[in-house]
């Protein structure tokens, strides 16, 4: 399994010619921006 295969399964996949926004939902919720995401792994 390749490295892109890897962050297309964790990740799905996406144009490496558009990158994420800030405020999109699955960057929020991998890097804990989330406050609720955030909280519950706190718990």
């Amino acid at each position: 399994m390749s490295p892109d295969d890897v962050l297309s399964y964790w990740f799905g996949d996406w144009d490496d010619d558009a990158p994420l926004a800030e405020d999109d939902p699955q960057l929020k919720r991998w890097w804990g921006k989330d406050a609720a995401v955030d909280q519950e792994i706190r718990d």
